[in-house]
């Protein structure tokens, strides 16, 4: 099994002996686990950018896993891997949260964009093997992500979704504006938290990073799932309340619309076809200027 030989490599590459934990992930991915040291990888995303991206986050100050190794094996997933060390905390349980425990959270987790906000990066978009983006332009590349999802989701959207969504970014995204690296899908399940403090201890998952708009972290934060959950109402606006930089309603809208039609493909490719409809609608209202 795949599982297993991750498992021999963390025992012979790093003497890990330890019993064997296989995380939950989605699409053509692993993560296998063994004496705190997680070995991942992935056939959707190249580990070699996500362990380029973590690396440099996580020397500026943002608490992404520390990346000890790397290498290749064809019998896995991409064919290659890497090894990083697990990080303390838990996921955060916004759900569950007290409103204080709530806004200290969202504060610690908008001041950790701002770090990112600084870490400038050639090329936009999806990050190469190279450390540079791989789009010529942001809006380039946010017109390919639209272009690409209406494909996967055919019917679902109307026929003048994409021309109104592409004349939408093209109105309210600037031509030229600062790029910097970030993590691009920051879920609730990818911010640690120590659960006796509400510390932040650590922002997982740097396989989908991008060069972009610092803005869209702060737009998608806690967007992940249904187009529907309440938690979105609960921690949006305290994270547009708490992030120091300038707030520009119009590129919030439209980075909101590119991560439903984002959620709307993985409901597609996971199969979970409750979420499909309503995600799509979100997409669509949010194209509509």
């Amino acid at each position: 099994m795949i599982t297993d030989i991750a498992a021999e490599i963390l025992r012979r590459e790093y003497g890990a002996r330890g019993p064997v934990t296989v995380h939950e992930t989605w699409g053509a991915s692993i993560v296998v686990e063994r004496d705190g040291l997680l070995l991942k990888a992935n056939g959707d995303r190249s580990t070699v950018a996500e362990a380029i991206i973590a690396r440099r986050v996580r020397a500026a100050g943002v608490p992404a896993p520390e990346i000890v190794g790397e290498g290749v094996v064809d019998r896995l997933p991409g064919g290659r891997w890497l090894v990083m060390r697990r990080l303390p905390g838990v996921g955060f349980d916004a759900s569950n949260a007290s409103p204080e425990r709530l806004d200290a959270v969202t504060g610690q987790v908008a001041r950790l964009l701002s770090i990112l906000a600084t870490l400038s990066a050639p090329g936009w978009g999806w990050v190469g093997d190279d450390g540079r983006g791989t789009s010529s332009s942001w809006r380039e590349w946010l017109r390919q992500q639209v272009t690409e999802s209406a494909a996967k989701l055919g019917p679902r959207l109307s026929a003048d979704f994409v021309t109104r969504a592409h004349a939408a970014i093209d109105e309210d995204v600037p031509e030229r504006l600062p790029g910097s690296i970030l993590n691009g899908d920051l879920g609730l399940s990818h911010v640690l938290v120590d659960p006796a403090t509400g510390a932040v201890t650590g922002l997982l998952d740097w396989a989908a990073a991008i060069i972009g708009d610092p803005l869209f972290d702060v737009a998608i934060f806690s967007m992940g799932g249904p187009a529907d959950d309440p938690i979105h109402a609960v921690l949006q606006p305290r994270m547009l309340a708490a992030y120091p930089g300038e707030i520009d309603h119009r590129r919030i809208r439209l980075y909101r619309m590119i991560n439903h039609l984002f959620n709307a493909c993985w409901s597609v490719d996971n199969d979970v076809p409750s979420w499909t409809p309503a995600l799509c609608r979100a997409a669509e209202n949010l194209a509509s200027t």
